[in-house]
């Protein structure tokens, strides 16, 4: 059943055949190697997207269940579990990442553009009063 070719084309019809072939219903085939039944593999993925997080999660503080609503992971406080999944707590540090990015940009913006102005004004009042000003 199963071929000792290394091409592609003859590995995917091996696996084809081997899918087709094992108990999709129970999710294992008995098959000893772990890289050709991937029925498991993919429930468990699925559980493990959907699962609450349990004893692989971790209990948020009281910052980052802030965070989890300012991301918009979810929508109030009394959504977020007790015990969050690490995944998620990735995804909102991802999240605070490109937030904080973007603050940071436009505050360095509003600062350059708040002194170029407020040098301007002041530039122009000491020209009205006749000061002038040979060396910054």
């Amino acid at each position: 059943m199963f071929s000792a070719s290394n091409s592609p084309n003859a590995r995917s019809a091996t696996l084809q055949l081997h899918r087709h072939s094992c108990d999709q219903e129970r999710g294992s085939c008995g098959v000893q190697q772990a890289n050709v039944c991937d029925h498991k593999f993919e429930k468990e993925r699925f559980d493990h997207r959907f699962q609450s997080a349990g004893e692989h999660g971790q209990v948020p503080s009281k910052w980052q269940k802030r965070f989890l609503i300012w991301t918009k992971l979810y929508k109030n406080q009394s959504e977020i579990p007790e015990s969050v999944d690490h995944n998620i707590i990735n995804r909102m540090n991802d999240r605070l990442r490109v937030l904080f990015i973007a603050y940071g940009c436009i505050g360095c913006f509003l600062i350059a553009f708040s002194f170029k102005r407020i040098n301007s004004v002041r530039v122009n009042r000491d020209r009205e009063a006749g000061i002038v000003v040979k060396s910054i």
